[in-house]
């Protein structure tokens, strides 16, 4: 298998497993007197003072409550709403000390639990896990590749533009930003050893970082950072718990994403020779030339070009005819000799890891699959 994937250099761009990731989520907790002087002998108050006039501006409560295993802070911190506490942190954290493995919904209780402890033993008392309501979840795949391969499948991602969300590229990662979804991908190792791997190290859990180091090579993420109007459009409800969040929903809002994201539904890569010969052995000349003009332009174009396309062109226009290459069957289109395995799909066989991996194995529950020959 490994050699398969460094043969095909473009194979692969892998975006998971049928059921999903969570990593950071926020919460909105309701708190009672007795909770908030708990929280504020324990935490402490940041104050924000007009300069010139000398009053008062706002008032924040914060605490940081270090989780046991692996010492992982969850921010607690007051809000705009009187009566409500936000609590924010990485959901895998808790559970394994870092987020190379993914935390399926299955498991969140186990960790929604370990926090709940952490907070009784702090403040004595706490409101119930069951009356968390989701802020935001941030969602994602992700996939082991060889380091080469994953570099190379992010410089293509950061070729595409999604519609009306900010777009900042970057060395190892993409964004594309909009306040209530922001898709993004990068590569895992970069990103471990600038905040994770010292993190680890500073709390002396050696070990772990230097195996949590190696296993991230070679990681791509695809994530999708989803805030509170987001989440009542997807659940259908304003007051979502950790339990609505099932696999279905989830699933289908990173395809979506993807989707218009890549333009189609379609998710193998081809290159540009390919798609002439099928829009040749399927189209008459006339066709074959829109298309492959717009192709192009709007796919393998530069900056200036793909400009081009989106001021002079009717968006219905370009919509159309990227509903007829997907219709014959022409999906992303890369400039590489063998895109024939480069495929953007959801699921994929490459996952980092399945769901229920065992924390206890360390890096032995990290893509399986794809260490196999």
């Amino acid at each position: 298998m490994q050699k398969q994937i460094t043969k095909h250099i473009s194979c692969l761009l892998f975006i998971a497993s049928s059921i999903t990731m969570i990593d950071t989520i926020k919460f909105k907790i309701p708190v009672s007197d007795i909770i908030e002087d708990a929280i504020r002998s324990m935490g402490f108050e940041t104050k924000v003072v007009d300069k010139y006039y000398s009053f008062q501006e706002s008032e924040k409560v914060l605490d940081q409550i270090p989780i046991s295993p692996y010492q992982t802070p969850m921010t607690l911190r007051s809000s705009y709403l009187h009566g409500y506490y936000m609590l924010e942190g990485s959901m895998p954290k808790q559970m394994y000390g870092e987020n190379i493995h993914l935390l399926y919904p299955s498991q969140l209780e186990t960790v929604l639990k370990n926090i709940y402890a952490s907070l009784l033993r702090r403040y004595e008392h706490f409101v119930h896990y069951d009356q968390w309501t989701l802020q935001r979840v941030d969602i994602c795949y992700a996939w082991k590749l060889d380091p080469e391969t994953a570099h190379k499948q992010m410089e293509f991602l950061k070729t595409l533009k999604y519609p009306r969300k900010g777009y900042h590229v970057y060395p190892t990662s993409v964004m594309y930003s909009s306040r209530v979804s922001t898709p993004k991908f990068y590569l895992k190792e970069h990103e471990f050893r600038i905040h994770g791997y010292r993190d680890l190290k500073k709390k002396e859990f050696t070990d772990l970082a230097n195996d949590t180091l190696r296993q991230s090579e070679g990681v791509l993420r695809y994530e999708v950072e989803l805030q509170k109007p987001y989440l009542d459009r997807l659940f259908q409800k304003k007051d979502a718990t950790y339990k609505d969040l099932n696999n279905g929903l989830i699933y289908d809002c990173l395809n979506k994403h993807l989707s218009v994201l890549l333009g189609t539904d379609n998710r193998q890569c081809i290159n540009s020779k390919r798609a002439l010969d099928i829009l040749e052995n399927n189209c008459d000349r006339k066709t074959t030339k829109v298309l492959f003009t717009f192709l192009s332009l709007h796919c393998l174009g530069n900056q200036m070009e793909q400009h081009f396309v989106k001021e002079y062109m009717d968006s219905s226009t370009i919509k159309r005819n990227l509903n007829k290459l997907s219709g014959l069957g022409i999906g992303p289109v890369v400039n590489d000799p063998d895109p024939s395995m480069f495929e953007l799909s959801i699921p994929s066989p490459m996952v980092v890891n399945a769901d229920k991996p065992d924390p206890a194995a360390g890096g032995s529950g990290l893509s399986g699959l794809c260490n196999t020959a």
